[in-house]
């Protein structure tokens, strides 16, 4: 099942007027039922999470659509628009593709905001489809600005200076939306007729004119994925506690030989003929066998068996246990300080070289 991610603004104020934007209504719903009856996943996320703001001309008399009407009865749908996820929240290898709605409130937040340019970007690179519609093509300019000429000779869509115009609302956004993708290098194509519906598809990237563009890139997207190949799982390891402690064990054995051949000539055991130690431990090696917790005279430790040994040494001796049966065994234990010093390139009690 597909899984489609749509991002909503949470912009709602605009310039010198009191009006207010935000979502344009149909151009969420028109996209969100085409996904829904396709059979995919739909998630809500918007900049601020929770409800986002609603322009209240998309709810007028006029500009109710049957998607309008249908997410007006529809409580599962009401509830994911009210609980939208924060847009920073958001992993793009959990979704299949990303949609961008209009309204006009994407020009202030969805075009600067850094989340939504990298989150573009993530889709693009895993070859996952990115579509937008309207005002929700200003997400793009924000990915432009994560990579400088993203935009540059890109064919697009996005709401006309005309269409601006006409709906009276030039004096009141902080730039026109056609002018800056064009400065970014955009080639923006548009309807001949202001306000029919023009879609434009540039490899993975899907964008619409206007409102009544929003259903037909939502029918594009999915043609698209269905062109797509599946997109492989992630591959995932189980590794087992007994092979990493096995790993672990063999590292310590390896470095515990290091630690033998590195010790100086005059620290090395003459013999090692018993179960217990060394039978003819020079000075050196018993001081070093003190220095680390082991009896005065290791060589006097009583008879060769190893439970006889266990009972003669400290209780807090790191060699008290009777798997210790011989050399090799006690190197498995030998101080981890000494063992830092050999991945330091240090001979065991010798200075490290500068």
């Amino acid at each position: 099942m597909k899984k489609i991610l749509m991002v909503l603004t949470s912009h709602s104020t605009m310039e010198n007027t009191a009006g207010k934007t935000g979502v344009w209504l149909g151009e969420f719903t028109d996209p969100y039922y085409e996904f829904i009856d396709a059979g995919y996943t739909v998630t809500l996320s918007s900049q601020k999470g929770g409800r986002p703001p609603v322009d209240p001309m998309s709810e007028l008399t006029e500009n109710i659509t049957g998607s309008n009407r249908r997410f007006q009865d529809d409580e599962s749908a009401k509830n994911a628009f009210s609980q939208t996820t924060v847009l920073g929240l958001i992993n793009a290898a959990d979704y299949d593709a990303v949609f961008y709605p209009g309204g006009h409130g994407p020009i202030w937040d969805l075009a600067v905001d850094n989340n939504s340019g990298i989150l573009i970007h993530n889709f693009l690179d895993a070859g996952k489809p990115v579509a937008a519609v309207c005002h929700g093509v200003a997400a793009l300019i924000n990915a432009d600005l994560q990579r400088p000429g993203f935009l540059k000779g890109k064919t697009i869509s996005a709401f006309s200076n005309t269409e601006e115009s006409l709906v009276g609302r030039s004096g009141n956004v902080p730039y026109l939306l056609q002018t800056r993708l064009e400065e970014l290098g955009a080639e923006v194509k548009t309807a001949l007729i202001p306000f029919l519906s023009h879609v434009e598809k540039d490899g993975l990237l899907i964008t619409g004119q206007n409102p009544l563009s929003a259903g037909p890139v939502a029918k594009a997207l999915i043609e698209l994925l269905d062109e797509l190949p599946e997109q492989a799982a992630p591959h995932t390891e189980t590794i087992l506690v007994e092979d990493t402690l096995l790993a672990e064990e063999q590292q310590w054995q390896e470095m515990a030989n290091k630690y033998l051949e590195a010790k100086p000539d005059d620290l090395k055991p003459e013999a090692a003929t018993s179960d217990i130690g060394y039978t003819n431990a020079n000075p050196g090696e018993i001081e070093n066998a003190q220095r680390i917790g082991l009896p005065d005279k290791m060589t006097d430790v009583p008879g060769s068996n190893t439970k006889d040994m266990e009972g003669s040494l400290p209780s807090d001796s790191p060699f008290s246990q009777s798997r210790f049966s011989n050399a090799t065994d006690l190197a498995d234990n030998l101080e981890k300080d000494e063992l830092k010093e050999l991945k330091n390139g240090a001979k065991p009690g010798l200075p490290a070289s500068n």
